[in-house]
């Protein structure tokens, strides 16, 4: 992870003027693109698996509620991959029951 750096910032020159460019973007996706990704997960695990419902007053209760929730949303999503192939592999139809 890179962040900014501390101290007046450089001045941009012709020599310097790439690296600060790219400096920049690597901040960019460490800070802003990779977190986006981890807190919507965090959402995700809230939302639909719970997460939001934990009162453990242990610290090992809670971290094994967070890892089973956390292993069910991963579960959910190798499920999901796996019936899609499936669906494709043997043209599975749903239907109604009715």
């Amino acid at each position: 992870m890179t962040g900014k750096s501390r101290g007046r910032p450089a001045k941009v020159t012709e020599m310097n003027k790439e690296k600060l460019v790219q400096e920049k973007k690597q901040r960019y996706q460490d800070d802003d693109v990779a977190r986006i990704i981890v807190e919507s997960k965090f959402g995700i695990g809230k939302r639909r698996y719970g997460m939001e419902l934990i009162r453990s007053k242990l610290k090992e209760t809670s971290e094994t509620d967070i890892y089973m929730t956390t292993l069910v949303l991963n579960l959910d999503k190798v499920c999901t991959k796996e019936m899609a192939e499936n669906k494709a592999k043997y043209r599975v139809l749903l239907r109604n029951a009715s």
